[in-house]
């Protein structure tokens, strides 16, 4: 069994918003065109505090780049695994030492296209079956657009064309989280109050 460490942090208006010299090339190239301008900066922010969470040193400078598979890893820190999800007031990321994805969705009655898709009349567990796909796609590094009906979600493991993997989901608030891991997994929950 495995441990991955879920960050979780609510973005507030007043946390910075500035581009620092730590910032990775990589975040700093989609900073520029980007109307997310803000929830980018932040996001990266929030990288930096929880990589020196995880390895419990300062940081300098974050170094990241894009894996064959589309993946974002840190060139520095080769066996540190994460995943990033935002969604409306929340980012999330996750830590551990094996590849990870993770997705967070807002629950909201607006995904009523989606539920045609997935062959779900219940808002809950529609979005929980979202996030549980989002977050295996993500794992594996693949693209959202695949067959639904290849995929087996069962109690704690959801099997598909990439592979099999472990997940667990859960709600945070007004919101549905899910996990996913090659290995099972311990989840400690981890409450980021300013970046």
């Amino acid at each position: 069994m495995i441990n991955i460490n879920l960050y979780i942090y609510e973005i507030n208006d007043n946390d910075t918003t500035k581009v620092e010299n730590f910032f990775s090339e990589y975040r700093i190239n989609k900073i520029t065109d980007n109307v997310k301008k803000d929830l980018l900066i932040k996001t990266e922010h929030l990288l930096k505090i929880t990589l020196e969470n995880e390895m419990k040193k300062s940081i300098d400078k974050l170094n990241i780049e894009v894996s064959r598979k589309g993946k974002i890893v840190f060139t520095d820190y080769p066996t540190i695994h994460f995943n990033i999800s935002h969604v409306d007031k929340h980012i999330i990321v996750a830590y551990s030492s094996h590849e990870v994805g993770v997705d967070i969705e807002l629950i909201t009655s607006k995904h009523q296209r989606l539920s045609q898709r997935l062959n779900e009349s219940e808002n809950r567990s529609l979005i929980k079956k979202w996030t549980i796909i989002e977050s295996y796609v993500k794992l594996f590094g693949e693209s959202i657009f695949i067959d639904y009906n290849d995929l087996m979600i069962s109690k704690e493991i959801i099997r598909g064309p990439f592979g099999s993997c472990y997940y667990q989901s859960f709600e945070f608030e007004d919101n549905m989280i899910s996990v996913s891991s090659p290995k099972r997994f311990n989840l400690a929950k981890i409450i980021v109050e300013r970046v």
